[in-house]
């Protein structure tokens, strides 16, 4: 499996965009490092630490999985493996919406004590 991640990953960074924009090459190997110790430290940072670290690993993964499913699209790639990155940034997207919501109510709730 390895092997195969290692291959993808040549042709994820021939469509990486920010290449294209500003004329550089990325070697594939690390963006594979790259993406994986982001979404590692993200995936960690969202199971364990509170407050606003959070938020910003919540957005930092969907901006991967949206970026992943963009690699998968225009290197047209099967439904079955673009379908995961798609799957995980709704979730991520759904996630974000509860807690600015929860955060609102929050803020109104203490904004209402203070009024009374």
């Amino acid at each position: 499996m390895h092997r195969e991640i290692r291959r993808n990953f040549v042709q994820y960074a021939k469509v990486f965009p920010l290449a294209r924009t500003f004329g550089f090459k990325i070697p594939s190997k690390y963006f594979r490092m790259v993406v994986g110790w982001l979404e590692v430290a993200c995936g960690i940072s969202l199971i364990f630490v509170p407050g606003v670290m959070k938020l910003l690993a919540n957005i930092i993964l969907l901006v991967l999985m949206v970026g992943a499913s963009y690699t998968h699209t225009i290197i047209e790639d099967k439904f079955e493996r673009t379908a995961p990155s798609i799957v995980f940034a709704l979730m991520l997207g759904c996630r974000l919406i509860v807690q600015w919501q929860v955060r609102r109510k929050e803020k109104r709730a203490l904004k209402d004590t203070k009024q009374d």
